[in-house]
């Protein structure tokens, strides 16, 4: 079910850049680059989920009441069975799989600056703003605003300032970046955050370009000062162009995936990777 919400959302906000003017053709194209290998993810993570459950129905069926029954039996198989779901532990606190999305296309705006990408786990979220990852929620420092609350409806470009100083240069080029945006009909809407230092170290950059979507399709330390490379941002993000140094490697697994037995599945990858050196 989450899965199809956001893939609703995944291809709405890319058709309405495509009926508004300024998404190109590779939008659509991304659609499946991004959303598939995370359906796929959470396909073999659900399977899973019900094969723990595998060890009950046998001892089950094979030794009926004997399990509920207050026997020495009855509490022999009932040790066995704790046990073995005390081994696997909460298996529906998957929060890699639930918030951890992150998605690889040729839209998604990777350079060298962004450095390696964190590491991924399945029970653990870790809230970064490398590109394609889910922009992460904090509440800002008056303890009741939520980040998200300040976003646009379309595009966001979130700007953390500090001093008199550096305030007045993110501004400009925070300015800079929009008018560019405004030039080429991109709705993006300017958020800036004053000395919201909590929120800074965990967003790690000073300006994060978030889509409709949620998550994050550029970053920077700085804003590129010539037009022409704010520009070429833009023509990624908007898939108007292809992110330099993407790579896309051929779909490995076939189409009927749930027609195939679980070790066949856990072998179905599509690899799309970004080579920024």
């Amino acid at each position: 079910m989450n899965t199809g919400v956001e893939d609703a959302l995944g291809i709405s906000w890319r058709l309405s850049a495509l009926v508004k003017g300024y998404g190109g053709s590779h939008l659509l194209d991304s659609y499946e680059s991004e959303h598939r290998p995370i359906m796929i993810q959470r396909l073999e993570r659900c399977f899973e989920h019900v094969g723990v459950h595998g060890p009950y129905y046998e001892a089950y069926a094979k030794h009926g009441s004997t399990i509920t029954a207050d026997t020495p039996e009855g509490v022999e198989l009932r040790d066995q069975l704790k046990a073995h779901f005390d081994a696997i532990g909460p298996e529906v606190l998957d929060r890699g799989i639930e918030l951890d999305s992150r998605y690889k296309s040729s839209v998604i705006c990777l350079t060298p600056d962004d450095g390696p990408e964190p590491a991924w786990e399945v029970k653990k979220y870790t809230p970064s703003t490398y590109p394609g990852s889910r922009a992460p929620h904090i509440f800002l420092k008056d303890g009741k605003t939520s980040i998200f609350d300040r976003f646009g409806p379309e595009w966001s470009l979130v700007t953390f300032v500090g001093s008199c100083e550096i305030y007045r240069v993110a501004v400009e080029e925070a300015e800079i970046f929009m008018a560019v945006a405004d030039e080429m009909s991109i709705p993006v809407h300017n958020v800036t955050l004053v000395n919201e230092n909590h929120a800074r170290a965990i967003w790690g950059y000073n300006f994060v370009l978030v889509r409709a979507d949620g998550h994050v399709a550029w970053r920077g330390q700085y804003v590129p000062k010539a037009k022409d490379e704010i520009r070429g941002i833009l023509r990624v993000v908007t898939g108007w162009d292809v992110c330099k140094g993407y790579v896309q490697r051929a779909m490995l697994s076939k189409l009927e995936i749930l027609q195939q037995e679980y070790p066949e599945r856990k072998a179905m990858v599509v690899e799309e990777k970004f080579q920024t050196g």
